[in-house]
């Protein structure tokens, strides 16, 4: 049986992939790596920063809001360093 929370989360991911994608970057998506992060894009032209994503899917904004805090709290030494942690609110968006 499949994990409900685990195809959320990777539908999330490629959601985000393709949206990155289609900005011009190349994207790795590190599935099973448990890594800190999600997916890591490489910009086409070296006009950006490689970016590092951790992404979650969730409910509501206060979920989103709990999430951010948890990975932050588990992950202090990516404080000062994180380009960026994307959750996916159902039927809002991508909450930042």
């Amino acid at each position: 049986m499949s994990n409900s929370n685990y195809i959320k989360g990777r539908r999330a991911e490629y959601r985000l992939k393709k949206e990155l994608e289609a900005e011009g970057f190349l994207v790795a998506r590190t599935a099973g790596s448990r890594s800190a992060w999600d997916l890591i894009a490489i910009p086409a032209m070296n006009d950006f920063p490689v970016r590092f994503y951790q992404v979650k899917s969730v409910q509501t904004n206060a979920q989103a809001l709990r999430q951010m805090r948890k990975f932050f709290g588990v992950n202090r030494d990516f404080k000062n360093r994180v380009e960026r942690i994307m959750v996916w609110v159902a039927r809002e968006g991508w909450f930042t």
